[in-house]
């Protein structure tokens, strides 16, 4: 597990921006979260390892209850421990160490996490900060009102949500729900957060047939769902 973990790290590489560089104290190495799709998923048997893994942009806020893999991006370390230095009141990751180029732990509570990684020389430190967050919405969705204090992103900045609203990813749900092969499992790229469970469990949502007039009844009926229709704010910057 741990051998096809560094492969697709440092294949990934050569196609990742270094996001969440972390600064030592003497001197500097990156370390950042990956970004992992639903082809590195299959292509490595991730989920053989890891059932609870699910694709991830590579970015340092992500949902709480994500599985999240940090990597150190120089190949030539060697002999490196990680811990999470850093957690939330009451998280079970706290203190969780490990040896390998890639870390991984499950982010349990919504806060922020201190992922430590050392040269065991003694010689350097580096930190990065994972923050867990649920998501909230754009908070336009179905002519409702963006409200900041729910979080909700329009809330704040109503222009970036105006230019948004322009873009094709404003409207990435309600055509396709028309379609006769629209399915849940097209939710996942289609919505924002999407998890089935959630969903079904938390929302009480039954994914309908597709049809005209489908998106209207769903904003109508099930306002804490549709909230999070089309690809939103959150879809590329995280949740929160």
């Amino acid at each position: 597990m741990a051998k096809r973990l560094r492969e697709l790290a440092y294949a990934l590489l050569t196609i990742c921006l270094a996001v969440g560089i972390a600064h030592a104290t003497h001197g500097v190495f990156p370390i950042q979260v990956m970004g992992i799709s639903p082809h590195d998923i299959e292509a490595n048997a991730l989920d053989v390892d890891y059932p609870d893994i699910k694709p991830t942009a590579g970015i340092p806020t992500v949902p709480v209850g994500h599985r999240v893999f940090v990597e150190a991006i120089e190949d030539t370390l060697i002999d490196i421990s990680w811990e999470i230095t850093g957690a939330p009141v009451g998280s079970g990751v706290a203190g969780v160490t490990g040896a390998d180029t890639v870390f991984t732990f499950v982010a349990d509570l919504e806060g922020s996490y201190e992922v430590s990684l050392s040269l065991n020389s003694g010689a350097t430190t580096a930190t990065l900060w994972v923050t867990a967050a649920e998501f909230v919405g754009v908070g336009n969705i179905g002519g409702q009102t963006p409200s900041a204090m729910e979080g909700e992103c329009a809330g704040c900045h109503a222009g970036k949500a105006a230019d948004w609203q322009t873009h094709v990813h404003a409207t990435a749900t309600v055509p396709n729900l028309t379609l006769p092969y629209m399915n849940e499992s097209c939710m996942s790229c289609h919505a924002t957060g999407y998890d089935s469970q959630k969903w079904a469990d938390d929302l009480g949502f039954a994914f309908p047939q597709p049809g005209v007039g489908v998106y209207d009844s769903l904003t109508t009926n099930h306002p804490d769902q549709s909230v999070f229709f089309n690809v939103q704010c959150e879809s590329c910057h995280g949740p929160g």
